[in-house]
């Protein structure tokens, strides 16, 4: 078992989430959205800088290897170029946030599958709890963005 792989690919998986809840905070920060909208982004944010917090923990439970820091930049770094190719409109934002939120999805997931392979158990509730959080997470994105883009494309305001 390449339990240095594991870690390092649980250090990249941090950095990556730390690039989510930056584009979170972008978002919140965005004055064209609603108040109710960023009440609730508010919500995610604070339980994506939990998740980062559980993965600090976890890695630090398997055991950070040399390469740890420069996984954690390289993660950042991919999740950045994600939301930086989205540009600064809001829908756009919104958008490349839910393809950051699969992708660290994904990762939760492969890394709950794995982590009693590799005799980490006592990580395994962090992607159980991380995966729950990920699909209400990008259930409610989805659907802020399909009101976003029928607002945009009719000029009519969902609430009416």
């Amino acid at each position: 078992m390449d339990r240095d792989y594991f870690a390092d690919q649980l250090a990249e998986a941090l950095g990556f989430e730390e690039g989510v809840v930056e584009a979170e905070h972008k978002l919140i920060n965005d004055g064209q959205l609603e108040f109710g909208m960023k009440r609730q982004l508010q919500d995610i944010h604070d339980q994506d800088e939990q998740h980062v917090r559980n993965l600090q923990r976890a890695l630090d439970a398997v055991g950070r290897t040399g390469e740890a820091e420069s996984k954690m930049k390289r993660g950042k770094k991919i999740c950045e170029q994600i939301i930086e190719m989205a540009g600064d409109e809001p829908i756009e934002l919104l958008k490349s946030t839910i393809l950051a939120k699969y992708r660290s999805s994904d990762t939760s997931e492969m890394f709950y599958e794995l982590c009693d392979e590799v005799g980490a158990s006592e990580v395994c509730d962090v992607f159980e709890n991380a995966l729950e959080d990920d699909e209400d997470h990008i259930d409610y994105l989805r659907e802020q963005a399909m009101i976003m883009t029928r607002e945009r494309v009719t000029g009519q305001s969902a609430v009416e």
